[in-house]
């Protein structure tokens, strides 16, 4: 994580939970079939804890890990997903993860601006898309960077912008404090 990583929240908890999901079924010897939903209940588990949502990790398990849906996978995959939400509300609270403050829409012209807001949102995330599965492919058919340096090469640029954005703020909070 220290040099690039996912891009979101939510890429290091469907590896963990996959991972801890696929050792639970080395570890028990399971066929390769079972080992898939072993690894579906793990993210299943891990989103559902993390955002306490549940029905989106049992959902996004069927559908992005599985890719299918098959009525044996499903029950263990709700259940694990339900457990993790239960012992993640023990935890840390049954609270909403994301807290919006309310707002009240005060005049209908307002719409505009959020529609051109989405419209940009749209585009920059299907450019954030692309340029991702570029650097990915880019990086995949590299044969001049050595594996281990790869992570480092692609998380250099993330590095800088973080190293002149604490720049930035460490000069502006010096500036705005006042002289003795």
């Amino acid at each position: 994580m220290l040099l690039g990583g996912s891009a979101g929240r939510e890429g290091p908890i469907i590896q963990i939970g996959s991972a801890l999901g696929s050792a639970v079924g080395q570890l028990l010897q399971v066929s390769r079939r079972k080992m898939r939903t072993f690894v579906a209940c793990g993210a299943a588990a891990g989103i559902a804890a993390t955002f306490n949502a549940p029905i989106a990790g049992a959902l996004f398990s069927v559908e992005v890990i599985l890719g299918e849906f098959g009525v044996s996978q499903f029950g263990p995959i709700v259940i694990s997903s339900v457990l993790a939400t239960v012992i993640a509300r023990h935890y840390f609270g049954t609270g909403p993860v994301f807290e919006a403050p309310e707002y009240h829409l005060t005049s209908s012209f307002e719409l505009g601006p959020y529609i051109v807001l989405g419209i940009l949102c749209g585009l920059g995330s299907v450019g954030f898309i692309k340029g991702l599965y570029f650097f990915e492919d880019m990086f995949d058919r590299s044969k001049r960077i050595p594996g281990a340096l790869k992570p480092l090469c692609g998380g250099f640029p993330f590095r800088l912008d973080w190293i002149m954005a604490s720049t930035c703020t460490r000069r502006r909070l010096h500036n705005d404090q006042p002289s003795a």
